[in-house]
This record gives C-alpha cells, sequence and structure tokens, in this order.
C-alpha cells in the first residue's frame, strides 16, 4: 500500500510536472505570440509612414500638375483668342488690299488715258515764278500728303482695320 501511494504520488508529482511544463510552454507560445504582433504593429506603423508620405508627394504633385494644366488651358484660350482676332484683321486688311488695288487700278487708267491724249504729267502742270514758290509747293504738297496719311490712319483705327498697338509701336 505505501508503494502503491509512493507511486500515487509520484505519478501526481510528474503530473504536476508536466503542467508545469505545458504553462511554460503556453507562457512561452504567449510572448513570441505578443512578440510577434509587436513587430507586426512596429511593420505596420512604418509602412502608414510611408504611404502618408507617399501619398502627400503623390497629392502634391498632382496639385502641381493640375495647376501647370489650368495655365495651359488659359494660354490655349489667349492664343485661340488672338488667332481670331488676327483672322479678323486678316479680313479686313484683305478688303483693304483690294480697295487699293482699285484705286490704283483707276489711277494707271487715268495716267494712262492722260498719256494717252498727249496731255503732260500732273507734276509738270504746275509753274513756278521762282525758288521760294517751289519750294513752298512742295512743303504744302508734303503737309497734305501727311495731313492725308494721317486721316487715313486714323479711319483705318476707328474702323479696326489695323491694330493701334502693332501701329503705333512701328
Amino acid at each position: 500500500r505505501e508503494a502503491a501511494r509512493e507511486r500515487e504520488r509520484e505519478a501526481e508529482k510528474e503530473r504536476e510536472e508536466i503542467r508545469e511544463i505545458q504553462r511554460e510552454v503556453e507562457r512561452q507560445k504567449a510572448a513570441e505570440e505578443n512578440e510577434r504582433l509587436e513587430l507586426l504593429g512596429m511593420a505596420s506603423s512604418k509602412l502608414q509612414v510611408i504611404m502618408d508620405d507617399f501619398i502627400r508627394r503623390t497629392d502634391d504633385e498632382f496639385e502641381e500638375h493640375q495647376a501647370k494644366q489650368r495655365k495651359l488651358e488659359e494660354n490655349s484660350a489667349l492664343i485661340r483668342q488672338r488667332v481670331e482676332d488676327l483672322e479678323r484683321e486678316k479680313g479686313k486688311l484683305l478688303v483693304i488690299e483690294e480697295h487699293l488695288g482699285q484705286a490704283e487700278e483707276q489711277m494707271r487708267a487715268w495716267k494712262a488715258a492722260r498719256e494717252a491724249k498727249g496731255d503732260r504729267p500732273v507734276e509738270e502742270l504746275v509753274g513756278y515764278s521762282d525758288a521760294l514758290s517751289r519750294q513752298l509747293f512742295k512743303c504744302t504738297s508734303e503737309d497734305k500728303a501727311i495731313e492725308d496719311a494721317l486721316f487715313a490712319l486714323d479711319k483705318a483705327l476707328a474702323n479696326e482695320t489695323v491694330d493701334c498697338k502693332s501701329t503705333c509701336s512701328s
């Protein structure tokens, strides 16, 4: 009996040691799981920081590209407007060119008709009694030519057939 009790105590002691080993294994597993979760949390935090930085940089780049796109669209609209303005001005200039061509043709026809009749050139029709008269006539003619040019320019500006900026700069 005593031997049976002794075996029973030893068996109980062995079972207690086994339970203690099992608890130690469970503690180690729990510690490893906590360590794994801690590493996972640190890795997740680092990834979040990297991802936040990436998102911030891409957002900044996106905003920069949108600003460039807006500027390009504004410039494109300005260019289209300028092209339209130039097309209108071109049309007006073509009309003026046609009128000048007609006027030139009329002047040639008139001059040819005068020459065919044997008339003297217009420049020779005016006679001068002295050098001072000739100089006065020449100055008056130049003054009238300038006045006519200014009148034609004023009329063209009023009709918007020429651009004020380009006219004044040239």
